[in-house]
């Protein structure tokens, strides 16, 4: 079984390593300061360090990941070989019945799940979650297990839409879903972001263009003080 993190490198065609669209994306702070800002809230609420809470619910969130990837691979998955504490397994349970509440109620077609896509535009990578057709048409299913879904998810998902669309321009993605499961009481929401007009996108798109670019100027920039 992988680990919860999930990571693994990217390469482009010349074999070099390049970084992955999340890393850009938390590589301006965008991602991380939102998780900590609740962490911090939570932390103070509960008496516990803030710190702790944020890995608590990172790892909840990546294997809640893992398992609704396994179902559409048709791979098995059991929470309860998990090397984790009773109250971070049930939490996963939660997202997984929100799952499985989430796929009776909508009519989605699954293609595929964590499928590697490499842009040799934007020299970065990205795993999308889950490709799916709706209508006939490819889209992007994207998982979400926190308490909101903020505009770096918008972000993300443009760039993996944008990175598939590249790599298969004879099928592309139409558009991006977001689904929400919570871990708290098995809710679910989602929404769809299409990609035709191409402006409804276009500030997410050029947020992610620049955070790759910034992302380079850090390192050129940590150089300059050894």
């Amino acid at each position: 079984m992988k680990n919860s993190s999930g990571y693994k490198p990217y390469y482009n065609a010349a074999g070099k390593q390049v970084p992955g669209v999340t890393t850009v994306i938390k590589n301006i702070g965008w991602s991380s300061e939102q998780l900590m800002w609740w962490a911090n809230k939570v932390g103070r609420e509960e008496g516990r360090n803030h710190r702790d809470v944020a890995e608590e619910a990172a790892c909840v969130g990546n294997f809640a990941h893992l398992a609704m990837e396994a179902d559409v691979k048709g791979e098995p998955f059991n929470i309860e070989e998990l090397d984790l504490g009773p109250q971070q397994k049930v939490q996963i349970g939660v997202s997984w019945a929100a799952w499985l509440n989430f796929k009776q109620m909508v009519n989605l077609e699954f293609i595929g799940a964590e499928i590697e896509v490499v842009s040799e535009r934007l020299q970065c990578g990205g795993r999308i979650d889950i490709l799916v057709k709706a209508m006939g048409n490819l889209a992007i299913l994207d998982l979400k297990t926190g308490n909101k879904v903020y505009e770096s998810a918008i972000i993300q998902c443009t760039a993996y839409g944008d990175l598939w669309n590249e790599n298969n321009p004879e099928n592309p993605v139409h558009g991006i879903y977001i689904l929400r499961v919570d871990k708290e009481n098995g809710s679910w929401g989602f929404q769809y972001k299409p990609f035709d007009p191409p402006q409804v996108l276009e500030p997410a798109r050029k947020a992610f263009f620049h955070a790759r670019q910034l992302h380079d100027l850090k390192k050129h920039c940590k150089k300059l003080v050894g």
